[in-house]
């Protein structure tokens, strides 16, 4: 298998001069290039035609030196353009590079060849130039000429400077590929072949082997970082002002000696339990993010102390750590970038400084912050150097990413390209299709480019791969130069153009193409402003039929005139050379104006599948590779744990811990143990990574480090960090298996360990009732668990032996096999109270029971009261009057029963914790830590643990808190002045003259006028009052006023009396209807439907079927009442106010048993459907109201289909299923476009009409088609065609092909139309005939005269005689006014004539007169009669008139064709006698 060979241009370049058209304003700053000696001179021509300057060198200014100097690479390629006008003989035109000269001689011709275009009506020559850098240096480009003809000058354009991209893991190289390098980042070349990053290390372009890629690229599958700018969401870099962030202590360790030194711009520095905290408003950021990412510098003096670390939270969250054990720095789902030595300060001696960057998923919200180090000493220290915050691997310009580095939806004017980026979608390979960018490498799944944008310009170049060879030519073309086949055009460079090619025939060959079935082919043809109607384009893939092109087709103008057009052509192809011939014909084409061009080739190459040597299309293989195990010889293509790379095409491996994926970043199922992330296969949070596989945290730790070490602990389960280990609060105990430590029971603060109960007595914890294995109190009812190995369980409050046992001295023992009446715990509790020996086993059991150990035991927690069970609440909440379904209290209680009122002595603020009270201080202050017998903190603490905050930061107030005394105050005293503050206070005494950083007013004041005294702000909750702050009673802030005079008790929001909280926010009892028994501003006693509870507060129970004052309703019913108040669906237009539903439906909703449900199929889209069209079709885009997509569909938004599973075809956003073995017969060649949906054809030829999705000739347009047999424009019946089909009359007996060769009996042919014979003597119709000079003359003879009985001759019109029996018409044209007739008739014996003569009204219309003569034949001689007359037409009609003469047995007539019918002028007629 030949390996795939990427041609791919990898050019770049690194300067570029004169390339636009730009006027001068002045001799200075003109583009780049100076006259030696005289900075930023130049001289130049201006030019209006095309308006621009040139740049120019004369024989009084032969040179021009770079103001720059220019950092040149051997090899990189210089291209620029010379136009020559004036004298020159065999003159010199030089550049000189270093010690690299380039020389051109020029001769002026007899006649310079352009006369305009290139400015004005100069005349002058083109030629360009392009050479490669021999030496890699550090120089000025200079131009010279050596002309000593004083109008001999030279303009320079299009100076272009390129240099070749080395593939990323060469240093240098001899071209682009793999293949072409001759030194490395990583060791030596191998057949040219640099060799990959070690395993754990990647590779950062320009630098080297990095740990991992810089904070905005991103790692390919060769582990090489390429640039990725995700958004910036913050960045702070620099720290003049402390007190932006928040310094922290998390112990009692005391504040360190160095938290507030300060360097020039770190933040820091900390030492001991100390650290920092930052808000991160993200308020503003609406862009899309994939992981948030942040990036850390954190500064280090002297390292980090063995067995200590820095943690980073998030919301106080751990996501992560670095720390120190005597394996050196470590890591915790963090990444270390790079290491840097620091210049210390005084006080250190090894300082560095770390990059960090973690990638955590979060919303992306605004968060706080934290950094907190534990050190155990204060030696070593470290402070923060610079905090980023980015969208993470979600790129820039896009608004939703759905993988890591793949955009789906882009920002407006940006599309979603083939590797999920977003771009203008602007390159010649791609199309734009709705908010997707689609290039032609996307063709099909196995495909890849050959040649991309290729690099014209580099043509002759040897070392190219694609070889353009001239095949013939005519003509006058390359004027620029015999092997200069290319030119500049609207900044880019082209192949042929102006002044290069107007009659030539190019041969384009590539080689080495891996297995393949077709290639696309894509370029623009560009054609001259003045292109010819005669001139041709022509373009030949290998030996096909040639595709001609010209002008006249071209889709694209320009403002110069010239036009262009797109060719696109996929050809199928599977040899291993591709050659392919362009041509610019015509004999009145030009290099001037009328000229071709060519840009934007792109050759894209359809590979077969992995695997597969030959193929004929990407799912047919026609010969695998045998070397591969034959199961992989199926569209499935790639073996397990690996994905098809399109770049390498072929099959690599997935990412560690991957099952399966598709691509190097993106994983689709893991390994056993771990889970499917955001940032891929990973151990979740609450597990460690140990020995290739994740492991839980040990019970109780939240997150750790490993199955010693925790990191951190959740408040909700009791805990807290203490060396490593989660431990119990004080009050609260564990147990064992269960994460969650118990609240003791007693009234002081216990931590009894497993197995003991705290005795009051003693005060003390003592060991629990031999019986129990962990209890609540110390007797033998006050079991909290049992031990099982000792066939013991938990039976109400006691452990008693399990069925089969019995006990005797504490200890469980085997119940014997013989039934013993003596041994009552033998015995089994089955239904209604039966008791069977231990031997057998209950078959069923009642209600609220169920079969344990064959015996029927009570079900605790199913709400219902049976058997041994006391009470049934539901949960297993210790001192709530009911646990393990017996009834149990607090310790302060003396009886415990269904009468017991909880709590059961005492009331919040007697100082005794009872009940449900978490803590009882005695008092009412707010934020003390205990308020209204619940833990409380300051409201500007964010982490409030048991009344205790260890965290102080919000979004306004981040500059101003800091943690003290475990609550939150004003930062004031440290000898800085903060941003709210007005005066420097470095005592904080309360009487100095500046008290709390203010100036003197009343303490409470935060802001105070100097001169006058007057208050004028306060804190929240309070307004200014004189030189005093007041509290604001009703802003639902309860304020605590340090000068204890204007402190609330409460605040509920409002004004009003009898609420709980008076109108002076004084506590009170609500009305006497709620509360019937108020003592001392506490309720002890309610009204109907509200009960007591231990804050002295009469509440109502919604759902206890008790309709209170303020319920509105008292019964779940779901859109009728809710939480007891009249709820009605957003679709109800009117609401029952008495909670009995809707009573009337918006548009679209029908009621139903009042309530609204949406009527689906109406075509009305109401806010319960998603859509709505009238019909319930599946996979029309709407379905029972949803939107849905095809069952192809692999990615739907909103039922609009983004994307296809293999095997379906998108198509106007749905997904069609690949048949190649279908054909609609309703597609024929009559079709141009056939829906792939199976929908018939979609757009037909021209002359057909599309019905029903199928190609009807158009019929009646007089262009006969194929399919027609005729067209005569017309749908006339009996016209010979008839709906474009042969037509003759229904009196026709024989019609060939539309024309009439025999008529039925009754009809007569005439000029191939049928006559019918009828006629109509009775209507007397109107003709157009009279009849004169009537003779008649008769003969008699022994001999026959004739042996016809009649014959009619017409003189006037032809000499035909007429004598057979038959219909003879007779066209009488427009211009023949009378007609002479002679008659012959053979008289036989016994006959007699009659001649009749029908005379007609002309003007009336009808049968006036017949005319009858008669006469007797002679009996004995033959006789003859011959009678001659003239038929005169009455009116000269335009049209010709068709007389018919009838010859029959006996009779002989003259009619005239009238209309459909016969009608007669006269006969003659033989009668017996």
């Amino acid at each position: 298998m030949m390996l795939f060979q990427t041609y791919v241009c990898q050019w770049t370049y690194i300067a570029k001069y004169y390339y636009q058209d730009i006027k001068f304003q002045n001799q200075t700053n003109v583009g780049g290039f100076n006259i030696p000696q005289q900075s930023k001179s130049a001289y130049y021509i201006d030019c209006d035609s095309p308006s621009t300057s040139q740049i120019t060198l004369t024989s009084e200014l032969p040179r021009l030196i770079s103001e720059d100097q220019l950092n040149l690479n051997s090899g990189d390629y210089v291209s620029l353009d010379l136009f020559f006008s004036g004298i020159w003989n065999n003159d010199i035109f030089k550049i000189i590079i270093g010690g690299q000269v380039i020389s051109l001689n020029y001769t002026k011709p007899d006649q310079y060849p352009i006369s305009s275009g290139f400015c004005d009506n100069i005349q002058a020559d083109a030629k360009s130039l392009n050479f490669k850098i021999q030496t890699t240096q550090q120089v000025n480009l200079e131009f010279q000429i050596q002309n000593s003809n004083v109008d001999g000058q030279v303009s320079i354009k299009n100076l272009f400077i390129s240099r070749l991209l080395c593939h990323p893991l060469c240093i240098s190289c001899t071209g682009q590929e793999s293949t072409q390098c001759t030194s490395c980042y990583s060791g030596t070349p191998n057949n040219n072949r640099c060799p990959l990053c070690p395993s754990n290390q990647s590779l950062m372009p320009d630098i080297g082997c990095t740990v991992m890629c810089d904070f905005y690229q991103r790692e390919t599958y060769e582990k090489i970082c390429v640039y990725f700018k995700s958004s910036t969401l913050y960045q702070e870099t620099l720290y003049p002002n402390e007190k932006r962030y928040q310094v922290i202590q998390t112990s009692l360790i005391g504040l360190s000696q160095y938290m507030l030194a300060s360097t020039s711009q770190d933040h820091g520095i900390f030492t001991l339990n100390s650290g920092t905290i930052k808000f991160i408003d993200l308020s503003s950021f609406n862009q899309g993010y994939f992981l948030i990412g942040l990036k850390l510098v954190i500064s280090l003096y002297d390292p980090i102390p063995i067995d200590t670390r820095i943690e980073f939270h998030i919301n106080n969250t751990y996501y992560g750590s670095i720390y120190q054990t005597d394996q050196g720095m470590q890591l915790h789902r963090i990444q270390l970038y790079k290491t840097e030595d620091l210049t210390c300060v005084s006080l250190w001696t090894n300082c560095k400084t770390i990059t960090l960057f973690m990638f955590v998923d979060i919303p992306n919200y605004s968060f706080a912050f934290k950094a907190i180090g534990y050190y155990q000493t204060s030696g070593a220290g470290w402070s923060i150097k610079q905090i980023e915050v980015s969208s993470g691997k979600c790129q820039e310009n896009c608004q939703y990413c759905e993988l890591a580095y793949l955009c789906k939806i882009c920002n407006v004017g940006l599309y979603v390209s083939s590797d999920g980026n977003c771009v203008k979608c602007e390159e010649t390979y791609q199309i734009i299709n709705e908010g997707s960018c689609i290039d032609y490498g996307q063709e099909a799944p196995y495909s890849g480019y050959l040649i991309q944008n290729e690099k014209f310009e580099l043509t002759n170049d040897p070392s190219q791969t694609t070889k353009y060879l001239l095949a013939s030519a005519e003509g006058f073309n390359f004027l620029k130069g015999s092997n200069i086949w290319y030119s500049f055009w609207h900044e880019k460079f082209i192949f042929g153009g102006q002044y290069v090619w107007s009659q030539a025939k190019f041969k384009i060959i590539h080689q080495s193409l891996s297995p393949h079935y077709s290639v696309t082919i894509g370029f623009y043809i560009l054609y001259g402003p003045n292109f010819p109607e005669d001139g041709q384009f022509i373009y030949t893939f290998e030996n096909d039929q040639p595709i001609t092109k010209s002008a006249q087709s071209a889709n694209l103008s320009f403002a110069d005139a010239t036009l262009s057009e797109r060719v696109k052509t996929i050809h199928p192809h599977s040899s291993d050379t591709l050659t392919l011939y362009w041509e610019c014909k015509g004999s009145n084409n030009n290099i001037y104006d009328a000229y071709c061009g060519l840009y934007g080739y792109n050759v894209v190459v359809h590979y077969c599948q992995p695997y597969c040597l030959e193929c004929s299309s990407e799912k047919v293989c026609t010969k695998w590779d045998n070397s591969v195990d034959a199961k992989f010889h199926s569209v499935i293509g790639c073996q397990p744990k690996t994905y098809y790379n399109k770049q390498e095409q072929k099959c690599l491996p997935c990412p560690n811990r991957c099952k399966t994926c598709t691509s190097e970043m993106h994983c689709q199922s893991c390994e056993l143990t771990y889970t499917l992330t955001k940032s891929g296969c990973k151990c979740l949070m609450t597990q460690y990574y140990a020995d290739n596989q994740c492991y839980e945290c040990p019970i109780g730790c939240n997150q750790c480090l490993n199955n010693q070490a925790c990191v951190e602990c959740l408040t909700a389960n009791n805990r807290e960090l203490k060396n490593g280990k989660c431990e119990c609060l004080d009050g609260y105990y564990s147990i064992s298996s269960n994460p969650v430590c118990q609240k003791c029971h007693s009234q002081s603060i216990c931590q009894c360990p497993s197995g003991t109960s705290y005795d009051a007595s003693s005060k003390s914890c003592k060991t629990c009732h031999s019986s129990c294995q962990t209890c609540f109190n110390l007797t033998q009812d006050g079991c909290l668990t049992c031990d099982i190995t000792k066939n013991k369980y938990l039976k109400g409050l006691k452990c008693v032996c399990r069925a089969g046992y019995y006990e005797q001295n504490n200890i469980c023992l085997s119940c014997p096999e013989v039934e013993d009446q003596q041994k009552v715990q033998c015995y089994k509790f089955c239904q209604e109270n039966y008791m069977i020996w231990h031997t057998q086993n209950c078959l069923i059991c009642k209600s609220g029971f169920q079969l344990i150990d064959g015996e029927c035991t009570p079900i605790c927690g199913d709400h219902i009261v049976v058997g041994y069970e006391q009470c049934e609440d539901g949960n297993n909440d210790i001192d709530d009057l009911c646990f393990n379904c017996q009834f149990q209290c607090p310790s302060d209680c003396q009886t415990c029963n269904s009468n017991t009122m909880l709590p059961c002595s005492g009331y919040c603020g007697d100082g005794i914790v009872n009940g449900t009270e978490e803590c009882d201080d005695g008092n009412q202050i707010q934020y003390d830590g205990c308020h209204n017998c619940k833990f409380q903190c300051f409201s500007k603490c964010t982490n409030c643990v048991k009344g205790k905050c260890t965290q102080c930061v919000t979004k306004t107030h981040n500059h101003s808190f800091a943690m003290s005394s475990e609550n939150c105050f004003l930062q004031c005293g440290s000898g800085n002045v903060i941003v709210s503050d007005q005066c420097i206070d470095y005592k904080s005494i309360t009487n100095d003259e500046c008290q709390i950083c203010r100036f003197k007013c009343r303490s409470n004041c935060i802001n105070c006028e100097q001169t006058t005294g007057r208050c004028l702000d306060c804190n929240v909750g309070f307004k200014p009052n004189s030189s005093f702050c007041e509290n604001i009673c009703g802003d639902i802030l309860v304020a605590q006023d340090s000068t204890n005079f204007y402190t609330e008790a409460c605040d509920d929001g409002n004004i009003i009396n009898r609420d709980l909280c008076s109108s002076q926010c004084k506590r009170e009892c609500q009305i006497e209807e709620v509360c019937t028994d108020c003592r001392n501003t506490l309720c002890y006693a309610c009204g109907y439907g509200y009960y007591l509870n231990e804050n002295h507060y009469c509440y109502s129970i919604c759902g206890d079927l008790k309709k209170a004052k303020d319920e509105e309703c008292d019964e779940e019913k779901p859109y009728k009442c809710l939480n007891c108040l009249a709820k009605c669906q957003e679709s109800c237009l009117q609401c029952s106010t008495q909670g009995k539903g809707c009573l009337q439906c918006k548009e679209g909703y029908r009621n139903i048993d009042n309530m609204c449900e949406t009527i689906c199929g109406d075509g009305y889209v109401t806010a319960d459907e998603q859509c709505d069209d009238g019909n319930f079709i599946f996979e029309d885009g709407c379905h029972q109201c949803l939107k849905v997509c095809t069952i192809g569909c692999s990615a739907c938004i909103d039922g609009s289909c983004t994307d296809c599973h293999e095997g379906y075809q998108y198509f106007k956003q749905q997904c069609i299923k690949i048949d190649e073995n279908f054909h609609d017969p309703r597609c024929n060649s009559d079709c141009l476009e056939c829906s792939i949906e199976r929908h018939g054809c979609l757009k037909c030829q021209s002359g057909y009409n599309n019905i029903d999705n199928r190609c009807y000739s158009i019929c009646g347009d007089q262009n006969k088609l194929d399919i027609e047999k005729c067209d005569d424009g017309n749908f006339i019946f009996e016209d010979n065609c008839h709906q474009c089909d042969f037509n003759c009359p229904i009196s026709c007996s024989n019609c060939i092909e539309g024309v009439c060769i025999r008529c039925y009996e009754e009809f007569f042919l005439y000029k191939k139309r049928c006559f019918s014979k009828i006629e109509n003597d009775p209507l007397a119709s109107l003709t157009n005939f009279q009849y004169s000079n009537l003779k008649s003359l008769q003969s008699f003879s022994s001999t026959l005269f004739s042996s016809y009985q009649f014959q009619v001759e017409t003189p006037d019109l032809n000499q035909q005689k007429y004598n057979q029996k038959d219909y003879h018409p007779i066209v009488v044209s427009e211009i023949t006014n009378s007609i002479r007739f002679t008659v012959d008739l053979q008289c036989s014996k016994n006959q007699k004539l009659d001649i009749q003569f029908n005379t007609f009204e002309h003007t009336e219309g009808f049968d006036k007169e017949s005319l009858i003569f008669q006469g007797e034949c002679h009996n004995t001689f033959y006789h003859s009669i011959r009678v001659s007359f003239i038929l005169n037409k009455v009116i000269t009609k335009n049209e010709d008139e068709i007389l018919v003469i009838i010859i029959k047995d006996n009779e002989l007539k003259f009619a005239l064709i009238n209309g459909d019918f016969l009608q007669n002028l006269l006969s003659f007629k033989f009668v017996n006698v």
